[in-house]
């Protein structure tokens, strides 16, 4: 204990005066069950009312006034938010015990680590417990003089408490009659009395301590630990769960293999909602707007601004559904994993251009016809966004291709048909007659003859003339080009062709102790960005963009990959780590989605 005559609550104490405004989510709980009521704690007595789904009230110690404000987690039970005072300020993590008559807490001094335990029991002894044994005071508490472990033989109990300023030893028995453990405590400069009331529900104990000569030391108090780091409710691997990690932020939400799953919230540390809506395997898909997002039919608003709206299987876009990009662009048609899969129709809106057909994993893959807005049409095969394999295409102008495509060019054997009647059957490549290949004009004569970018380069050898062609300068007289082969950008439905994308992200990560003995935890705390842009956005702009916009430079740490879709990536990346290890939990953080415009 504290020298004799002196106050045995800490500097801290003394300092603190403070005034709460705690919002409470409703259903309200019952006053025993709430944060409401009067408290004994670390930082001075606190008054807490709840009217509504709003609680105030005020603390205090010294004289000192000050202020802390935050949120409580649905359950009413967990509470992060902010306190200030003089020329201080902190944060601070409040988590109700099961009984509701304590608390345990941690507070911190700026952006520093924890300053130190923050506890309460309600100041009320009509709460106190009857029918117990002292039992019911045996094992490990966190008190406002240190950490306690007491062990109990029938009605006598030991112990020894272990404070920042002193240490000493207990001991004690019950009193039958009132309820009431009474005993001795010595440190190494003195030594007491004191008297501990168990409170209703065994997660808190009330008391009060003496010098040896009988002068008042003040309030003995305890609350049993609990955990403010890791799964404080439910169940955070399969179904309902609040997670909370050691700077204060938490998730609250649906779980899947230990990883968020479903619809839930991601809470700053200072209790603001950083993110809520839909997470599909600790990627955040973005906001349910109506209807079953997780299993049935909704419409959800994704982070870059798109809206989907249709069937969801496993909280991905599954089955029919209707998809609109932030920039205008219409699909329509079937999904598959979060992709255009299957059958449907995509509109861009810049070009005006529009397909219909087969699309596999967000490309343009399979049969399907292509309509450019100035007329001109393909029908036929497409792999990854391009034409290619048998297919035809009919210009604006009246030309017309029927034959085989490579990387959206004509290539292989084809035959082209020209407005004015002539037409050219044999070998293309790259877009161009290369190769061998017949000539016919419109009144039907005709010759074979090898071909070099489109250019007639000599006869072939079996070729028996001419073929009634006349003679300009030792040439036939042929038409040098065909009709342009891109008249619009073929692209798949992600707009691949005309849009960068990067992910930039960290991977972090830590061992935590496990329930089992020798076990440990892998912790992965995976921070990611999206940023996206126009195709001549590269590696270096993309990193650059987010330093100007974070105003300070990313770390060495961050990794920085160009990909065709960011949160398929993430995802890739959240199931390596979790491939091969039960005892892996993974806090993953969006930062945000940013498209880069040119100037």
């Amino acid at each position: 204990m504290k020298g004799k005559g002196s106050h045995p609550v800490g500097i801290f104490h003394v300092i603190l005066v403070c005034l709460f405004i705690v919002c409470l989510s409703p259903p309200l709980l019952s006053q025993s069950k709430s944060f409401s009521g009067q408290w004994i704690s670390s930082l001075g007595t606190l008054t807490l009312t709840v009217n509504g789904s709003d609680a105030s009230g005020t603390c205090s110690a010294g004289g000192v006034a000050g202020a802390i404000e935050g949120k409580l987690a649905r359950n009413g039970r967990l509470f992060t938010g902010k306190w200030k005072m003089d020329n201080r300020e902190g944060r601070a993590v409040f988590r109700l015990l099961d009984d509701g008559n304590a608390f345990t807490g941690r507070w911190w001094s700026g952006t520093a680590r924890p300053g130190g335990d923050w506890i309460g029991v309600r100041a009320n002894k009509e709460l106190a417990a009857t029918g117990i044994s002292v039992q019911n005071f045996s094992g490990r508490w966190l008190s406002n003089y240190g950490a306690m472990s007491l062990t109990a033989s029938e009605l006598a109990l030991n112990g020894e408490f272990a404070g920042q300023r002193n240490r000493g030893t207990l001991r004690a028995e019950l009193d039958r009659r009132t309820h009431k453990l009474i005993g001795n405590w010595a440190d190494a400069s003195h030594k007491g009395r004191f008297i501990f009331q168990l409170l209703q529900g065994g997660s808190g104990f009330l008391g009060e301590w003496w010098f040896e000569d009988g002068a008042y030391g003040g309030y003995w108090y305890g609350v049993r630990p609990a955990d403010l780091e890791g799964c404080i409710s439910g169940n955070c691997e399969e179904g309902v769960g609040t997670y909370i990690w050691a700077d204060g932020t938490r998730y609250e939400g649906e779980w899947k293999g230990g990883i968020y799953h479903g619809s839930g919230t991601f809470y700053e540390p200072y209790g603001g909602v950083k993110l809520r809506g839909l997470w599909a395997e600790g990627v955040y898909r973005g906001e349910c707007l109506s209807g079953n997002c997780k299993n049935g039919r909704g419409a959800l608003k994704l982070p870059n601004g798109d809206q989907y709206e249709g069937n969801f299987v496993e909280c991905i876009e599954e089955g029919k559904g209707i998809y609109q990009y932030r920039n205008g662009d219409h699909y329509e048609g079937e999904f598959k994993g979060g992709f255009p899969h299957g059958s449907g129709t995509h509109t861009w809106a810049v070009s005006g251009d529009k397909y219909t057909g087969k699309f596999a994993r967000g490309k343009i893959q399979g049969q399907g016809s292509y309509y450019f807005k100035n007329g001109d049409v393909y029908e036929g095969n497409f792999r990854r966004g391009e034409r290619y394999g048998q297919g035809a295409m009919r210009w604006s102008n009246g030309d017309r291709y029927e034959g085989n495509w490579e990387s959206d060019r004509m290539s292989g054997a084809g035959a082209y048909f020209y407005k004015d009647g002539d037409s050219y059957t044999g070998e293309f490549r790259n877009g161009l007659k290369h190769g061998q290949g017949s000539y016919t004009f419109s009144n039907g004569n005709s010759f074979l003859a090898v071909w070099k970018e489109d250019r007639f380069d000599r006869f072939d050898s079996s070729s028996s003339g001419y073929g009634g062609l006349a003679e300009q300068s030792g040439s036939p007289m042929l038409p040098v080009t065909i009709a342009n082969q891109s008249p619009g950008a073929l692209s798949s439905a992600q707009g691949e062709a005309r849009e960068s994308a990067f992910l930039i992200y960290k991977v972090a990560e830590k061992s935590l102790p496990g329930v089992r003995i020798g076990e440990e935890i892998r912790e992965i705390y995976f921070t990611y960005y999206t940023v996206q842009g126009l195709a001549e956005l590269d590696e270096a702009a993309a990193r650059a963009f987010l330093q100007s916009h974070n105003g300070s430079p990313l770390g060495s740490e961050y990794r920085v990959e160009k990909v065709s879709d960011p949160n398929l990536r993430a995802s890739q990346i959240l199931r390596r780590y979790r491939l091969g290890s039960a005892s892996t939990r993974i806090n993953s953080g969006f930062e945000g989605y940013f498209y880069v415009y040119e100037d």
